[in-house]
């Protein structure tokens, strides 16, 4: 029977993949990976996700999604790139696993650009 794992939520999502990598690791080549690429290349800090439900009677949702995260560490605040996950699956997490991966171009022109 195939091993499916859903995450709680969108931003456990790399943390889940990395889990679940590291977990299966020991298989090798025996391991497929499935993935939505595009999902990787959003990011929505912890901070600012909900605890509890949206209340729908609350009114509308307004979610703005980043390529850049807003960091504040120890050495002050800074901006960090979200992390390319599917090279940390390939070069660290599960190197010897098979990775199919996709995502949606919706421009013409890049398309074309990129056969």
């Amino acid at each position: 029977m195939p091993f499916t794992y859903r995450p709680p939520a969108t931003a456990a999502a790399a943390q889940c993949l990395r889990s679940v990598a590291l977990a299966l690791a020991p298989c090798g080549a025996q391991v497929l990976f499935y993935l939505a690429a595009a999902v990787s290349d959003f990011y929505l800090p912890w901070a600012e996700l909900a605890e509890h439900k949206i209340q729908s009677s609350e009114g509308g949702l307004d979610l703005q999604l980043r390529k850049l995260a807003h960091c504040q560490g120890q050495a002050g605040a800074g901006w960090l790139q979200v992390p390319k996950m599917l090279g940390l699956l390939t070069r660290q997490w599960c190197p010897a696993a098979m990775v199919v991966s996709f995502k949606l171009e919706t421009d013409t022109h890049i398309l074309v650009a990129k056969r």
